[in-house]
């Protein structure tokens, strides 16, 4: 039955039917904090459609996201359920299904019309569910044809003329506006706008193409005010923008077809930003979103509310909206059932939780987490206080790199390489360090949530109290964490193209590779390559670094098996004490044809690398070429010699891979395929020593130096290191267009001896 709480019933128990039940357009992006909007006063984003609902509507300043992954954010959405409550729906990659009631598939069957633009629900797969209606739809992971089942037709017909890099090229409003055209008119409609934006992938340096300003770019206390975050926040905000734009264009189109007075219009975000401390964290950075409403009828003048109110309130507000029951297992709450006057407080506190994102921990877990808001204070309860939150930071995550719960970008990049400076490191460890079991911050006067009072004695009334009405509300909705329950980490990873190899999960593996350790010879359980990054020796037990558990060692992976595509191959180098560097490259894929590639390795003196990634594939058999990468220079005696062609990686699986080295221009130099010696084809273009310059990739079995034919495809960037060397760089396009290659080293005299290919390790 319809909940007693009600305020605005629209008529007595049951489904109103006619024409005056409302249209419902559904505005969601992709990973943006609630600051983030020129509503909240944000001068480095420009939203005035956002800002438009908020002055004929209501902006909430205090609305949070069950959960800060993108799908289990989206299954709390749909099914009106706390994340703990969905099962498997509440992993990234989980699945949801059809045990639980779907406020979209509730209004389809009181009357109506469903559609969908953009991103929807996932990624993840669909159980149970009925296909759309009228149309048999295979339910399969990661595609909107998926999602058809409960959210509707997909309007993706239509894209843009220009793609900006970065974003996708759908032409959302359009999309919509063909909706429009193709819809029912007798029927009421709901219509799912989810932007990819401002999801991680921007375009870097965008925002100086804009004419934007670095000084209006908004940054968390959390992350240190530096012109690079600056300036990511700022390409951030350019694709918050991007998804603005369509909103209002949608909002105009409703104009055009006096379908504005009629329509309800939610907009809001699945949770917080992508850079790190963010999303994947219970701090208000993660869970805290953007939240404006424009009930149907005329424009009123705005009303801002502090309330705390919960993404999962917005099931039952379409419904009540709507005139449909709003079932018993649906833990939110329709927002029509808020005072309608005062900026009181109604709900009191929202209660958050997290337990898996990504695979980026050695078994495959989560990082269990719940956290309850109130108006002045947040307590986290850490539920694994060993583990990392961010992911282990020396094992590769699915697809994330290194620190994987947090998504590749400027910021993380940032901290990651300037992690030992002292005016970085505080930063790093907020980001990726451990965390203590409980966290407690007064957000009155730490809204940032930097300093952790969940030790002070004056502060343990309060921390005791907030733990128990967490505890009290997770009791009563369920949670398996409180009856000492732990199924996430079991759950089906469930899209396996993650991992490359399809049968991961089917031949019982815990994981598609195993970690090869870096070595400890002092024995003191610091990896070497740790404790040389971090200014401690490694053949001194008693020689410690500052803070060696929140740095990541970067440790190289090594496949241990055929058939699987990632991660795979390398093995650590050797010889740390001679200024040798130690890593090796990375191919962490998806599938045969589709892999991220990057450089990894413990920086040694003397050692200069640049880690990028993705290569592009660019044919058959799992080639790969690169170029554009900043020049490197290892400095000292290093001398330096222009290898003119570029770089290839060829394989069709974990032992069958090759790195081609091929020349464009014989006035420089190629590779030689039996010991690797670089050979000047026209010695006088160059000076004469390089005649004796050799390079041994170690750290890259079971690869070998080949020549082979240039392929086509795209080129991106590359940076490969190895004893012998400074670094193998690829540099960006010359006059010709001819992408040349910087090969900087030290090895001059006898060429460097190859070590022996080392074994896998056996399988953990």
């Amino acid at each position: 039955m319809i909940r007693s709480s009600l305020v605005l019933v629209l008529c007595s128990l049951g489904v109103i039917d006619g024409a005056g039940r409302p249209n419902i357009l559904f505005a969601i992006s992709d990973d943006q904090s609630w600051m983030h909007a020129s509503a909240y006063g944000d001068k480095g984003t420009r939203t005035p459609a956002f800002d438009r609902i908020a002055e004929e509507g209501i902006l909430f300043t205090h609305a949070y996201a069950s959960c800060p992954s993108c799908m289990p954010s989206r299954t709390s959405i749909l099914t009106g359920r706390n994340m703990w409550e969905t099962g498997p729906g509440g992993n990234l990659m989980g699945t949801l299904k059809a045990d639980y009631a779907i406020f979209s598939l509730l209004l389809e069957q009181s009357g109506y019309q469903l559609g969908a633009t953009g991103k929807t629900w996932g990624p993840g797969k669909l159980e149970g569910f009925t296909p759309a209606v009228g149309k048999t739809l295979p339910l399969r992971s990661y595609s909107s044809i998926q999602t058809e089942a409960i959210l509707g037709e997909s309007f993706h017909r239509r894209t843009l003329k220009e793609r900006r890099p970065g974003m996708s090229n759908l032409d959302y409003a359009a999309n919509f506006e063909d909706f429009l055209a193709e819809r029912d008119k007798d029927k009421p409609f709901f219509f799912w706008y989810g932007s990819n934006e401002p999801h991680q992938g921007f375009e870097e340096g965008a925002w100086k193409k804009a004419g934007k300003n670095l000084a209006d770019a908004l940054v968390p206390g959390s992350l240190p005010d530096d012109p690079v975050v600056r300036g990511e926040f700022l390409d951030y905000a350019l694709e918050i923008e991007h998804f603005d734009r369509h909103l209002g264009r949608m909002i105009e189109l409703l104009v055009r077809e006096n379908l504005l007075e009629s329509t309800l219009i939610v907009v809001t975000s699945d949770h917080g930003n992508p850079m790190p401390r963010s999303k994947c964290n219970l701090y208000d950075s993660g869970t805290r979103v953007p939240l404006a409403i424009r009930f149907a009828g005329p424009a009123k003048k705005g009303a801002t509310r502090r309330d705390l109110v919960n993404l999962i309130d917005l099931a039952p507000t379409f419904l009540t909206a709507a005139g449909v029951e709003i079932p018993e297992e649906m833990s939110g709450h329709p927002l029509q059932s808020l005072p309608e006057t005062g900026a009181a407080v109604s709900r009191g506190f929202v209660v958050t939780g997290f337990e898996r994102h990504i695979i980026c921990r050695r078994d495959g877990v989560g990082y269990p987490a719940r956290c309850i808001r109130t108006d002045s204070f947040a307590y986290i309860r850490n539920y694994e206080p060993d583990r990392w939150p961010a992911g282990d930071p020396d094992f590769v995550s699915s697809h994330q790199g290194f620190l994987g719960d947090c998504d590749r970008g400027a910021t993380k990049e940032f901290l990651m390489n300037n992690s030992s400076e002292t005016r970085i490191a505080p930063y790093y460890r907020l980001s990726f360090g451990r965390r203590p079991p409980e966290e407690l911050y007064d957000m009155k006067r730490d809204p940032h949530q930097l300093r952790n009072l969940a030790e002070e004695e004056k502060f343990a009334e309060v921390k005791s109290s907030l733990r128990q009405k967490m505890e009290d509300y997770l009791r009563a909705t369920g949670d398996p964490r409180m009856q000492g329950q732990s199924p996430w980490d079991d759950y089906d990873f469930t899209d396996k193209r993650i991992f490359g190899n399809p049968r991961w999960r089917e031949e019982g593996l815990a994981l598609p590779s195993v970690i090869i350790e870096d070595p400890d010879t002092d024995g003191d359980g610091l990896a070497d390559g740790r404790e040389l990054a971090f200014g401690s020796d490694p053949l001194d037990a008693a020689s410690l670094p500052v803070d060696p558990v929140v740095q990541p060692s970067f440790v190289p992976i090594n496949a241990q098996e055929s058939g699987v595509y990632g991660p795979v191959f390398t093995t650590p180098g050797v010889d740390y004490q001679e200024n040798k560097y130690n890593g090796g490259v990375i191919a962490n894929g998806q599938s045969l044809n589709n892999y991220n590639v990057h450089v990894s390795g413990s920086p040694a003196p003397n050692s200069s690398v640049t880690a990028v990634q993705p290569w592009t594939s660019h044919g058959d058999g799992g080639n790969f070429s690169t170029r554009n990468s900043p020049f490197v220079d290892g400095g000292g005696d290093n001398f330096t010699v222009r290898y003119n062609g570029y770089l290839d990686m060829r394989g069709y699986d974990a032992g069958d891979y090759t790195i081609h080295l091929q020349s464009d221009d014989t006035n420089y130099f190629v590779m030689d395929t039996v010991d690797g010696t670089v050979i000047a084809d026209d010695p006088s273009c160059c000076n004469e020593r390089t005649q004796a310059f050799s390079i041994s990739i170690a750290g890259v079995f079971p690869f070998d130096t080949v020549f082979g034919e240039q392929g086509g495809g795209e080129w991106t960037d590359v940076a490969i290191s190895g004893p012998g060397i400074t670094g193998i760089v690829a540099l960006g396009d010359t006059e010709n267009g001819s992408p040349p290659v910087y090969i900087i080293g030290s090895g001059v005299g006898a060429p460097v001896e190859r070590p022996a290919p080392i074994e896998p390790a056996a399988s953990e």
